[in-house]
């Protein structure tokens, strides 16, 4: 029934190395460390992720060669509501009473994965802890890197392409001068680190008249691109946040084409004014179909992620599953826009 012959996975120092056959009618456990490569195992068995070297076969086919009756035998299905990539905000999940501050936060992680995976649905991005780390004192620091660290592992685990975070901003009439000098020193650790554990880093355009007059560093595409420019490491990369944008009142064209190749993740939303809002696309002033047509023009090849916590935050339990598959509706109708060039 289940016949793996010397399949091989690796993700920085991560290498997973199996074979294993499973008879029919027997039923077998799967047991080892956290990271050893269970849950990337099970995700090549049902082709959630492909393998870099050797053979599956179940039920005699190869996983890609799968109908999806066997999918549903086998416990796996689409996410009802119809979305195919999740982005796994660890940053939320560090501001509250949830596992990931607690010595268990890997079997919740593994769990996370576990459920992803049964229902059909991989994690594209993550969004991970951030603070100031330039002017936090050190036992602030000492456990936000912590926190920061057990995200970027997390990540890695659930097979995270690119994980999302915020520059810092130096204080000062220098702040642009001091910003990127600081957030030089600071990323250039944490890519050394991501590359060991196959992640990308993109940091995200931020917005800062909630602030004014005060600056936000990297609220500008310009402040953003010397900085991923200076960094220079393949995974490094932009994420751009269409909602801050918007309340900065940027022109996304031009900024997405200044931006070009090193836009590697989005956070789609929109609001009203200068208070993001995080909703849908539409339920806001956004003008989608102004800007969207040049994602297809730069090439942009990640996933249209949703950033909106907001549109569901008071729904009925009842009303919850019409919601979702009403804003996939939406976000369909705006990843479409992508191919209409001007």
């Amino acid at each position: 029934m289940l016949d793996i012959k010397g399949v091989k996975k690796s993700y920085g120092e991560f290498q997973l190395d199996c074979s294993l056959n499973v008879e029919k009618g027997r039923i077998t456990g799967l047991v080892g460390e956290n990271g050893a490569g269970k849950s990337t195992l099970f995700k090549a068995v049902l082709g959630l992720i492909s393998y870099d070297a050797g053979e599956i076969k179940i039920l005699g086919k190869m996983p890609e060669e799968l109908g999806e009756k066997e999918k549903e035998e086998l416990g796996v299905v689409l996410a009802e509501a119809g979305f195919k990539v999740q982005d796994m905000n660890f940053h939320d999940c560090s501001n509250f009473p949830t596992p990931l501050l607690t010595d268990k936060w890997e079997s919740w992680v593994d769990d996370i994965g576990n459920t992803a995976a049964k229902y059909g649905v991989e994690f594209s991005q993550s969004h991970l802890h951030f603070y100031e780390h330039m002017t936090a004192d050190a036992e602030t620091a000492q456990w936000k890197e912590t926190i920061i660290e057990r995200c970027m592992r997390g990540s890695a685990a659930l097979g995270v392409k690119w994980a999302v975070t915020h520059a810092a901003t130096a204080p000062g009439p220098q702040m642009r001068g001091d910003s990127l000098k600081g957030n030089v020193a600071y990323f250039q650790k944490k890519l050394e680190f991501a590359d060991k554990l196959g992640i990308g880093i993109a940091i995200e355009n931020l917005w800062d008249w909630n602030i004014a007059p005060r600056k936000r560093y990297t609220s500008q595409p310009d402040e953003l691109v010397e900085l991923v420019d200076t960094l220079n490491v393949p995974n490094v990369g932009i994420a751009w946040d269409f909602e801050h944008a918007s309340i900065m009142q940027q022109d996304q064209v031009s900024a997405l084409q200044y931006i070009g190749k090193r836009l590697k993740a989005t956070h789609v939303s929109d609001q009203y004014g200068i208070k993001a809002d995080h909703q849908i696309p539409y339920f806001g002033e956004t003008d989608w179909e102004s800007f969207m047509w040049v994602l297809s023009e730069i090439g942009y090849e990640g996933d249209f992620v949703y950033e909106t916590h907001r549109y569901t935050q008071n729904m009925p339990d009842d009303l919850m599953p019409a919601a979702l598959r009403f804003s996939v509706e939406v976000g369909n109708y705006v990843m479409a826009l992508a191919n209409h060039k001007k």
